[in-house]
C-alpha cells in the first residue's frame, strides 16, 4: 500500500557537504527524495510500538552518482529505524555527481536528515456498523395514521449483523400490522 502522503515529513531537503574539497559543484538529487522512503518502509515492529525518531545520514556518492556507502551521523536511539534508513537510502537513492572545476565527475559525501514519524491513530467507531448502513430505529409509533420511525441510539456493544436482524424484526412486525384484517 503506497501511500500518497509520505511518513518521513519529506526527508529534509537540505544536504550538506562534508568531503568535497576537490569539487566544484554538489551532488544533485535525481528524482524526488522524498519517494526514496515513504510509509511503507516503516518497519512493523516499531511501527507498533509507535517509535519515531530522526536520523541523520553521512551519505557517500561515487563518481557515477551511485550511493556507495552510508551511515549513521546522529542516532534516532531506534537501531531498526536507523538501519532502515541506510538500507533503502543505499538501495533507492541516486544522485547527479559532484563536478570538479573542469567538469568532471567526483566522488563526494553528504548528509540528510530522515524524519520517521507516524500518521495520528484513527479513533475507532463505537460500534461496528457498515458506513452505509441506516441507523438503527425504535420500534414504529403511529403518527395522524401514518407509521414513523424515530432514530434510536445503538448501545456500544451494536454489531452490523445485529442491525440487520432487528431491521428484518422490524420490517416483519410492520408487513404483519399492515395485514391485520380491520
Amino acid at each position: 500500500m503506497k501511500s500518497a502522503h509520505a511518513i518521513l515529513a519529506a526527508p529534509c531537503v537540505a544536504f550538506i557537504l562534508f568531503a568535497t574539497a576537490h569539487a566544484q559543484t554538489g551532488p544533485k538529487s535525481r528524482g524526488d527524495p522524498s519517494t526514496w522512503i515513504t510509509t511503507d518502509d516503516y518497519p512493523p515492529l516499531a511501527a507498533s510500538e509507535r517509535r519515531e525518531g530522526r536520523v541523520t545520514a553521512r551519505i557517500s556518492i561515487d563518481a557515477t552518482g551511485r550511493v556507495s556507502d552510508c551511515g549513521v551521523i546522529s542516532s534516532s536511539s531506534h537501531a531498526d529505524l536507523d538501519n532502515q534508513t541506510c538500507f533503502l537510502i543505499l538501495r533507492r537513492a541516486r544522485f547527479i555527481p559532484a563536478q570538479d572545476a573542469n567538469g568532471n565527475a567526483v566522488p563526494s559525501i553528504i548528509a540528510r536528515s530522515i524524519r520517521w514519524k507516524l500518521p495520528d491513530p484513527e479513533p475507532t467507531p463505537a460500534y461496528d456498523a457498515p458506513a452505509y448502513a441506516a441507523p438503527a430505529y425504535s420500534a414504529p409509533a403511529p403518527h395522524n395514521g401514518q407509521t414513523v420511525f424515530t432514530p434510536a441510539p445503538p448501545p456500544a456493544s451494536f454489531s452490523s449483523k445485529q442491525m440487520t436482524e432487528d431491521m428484518q424484526r422490524q420490517a416483519a412486525e410492520l408487513l404483519a400490522r399492515k395485514q391485520k384484517p380491520k
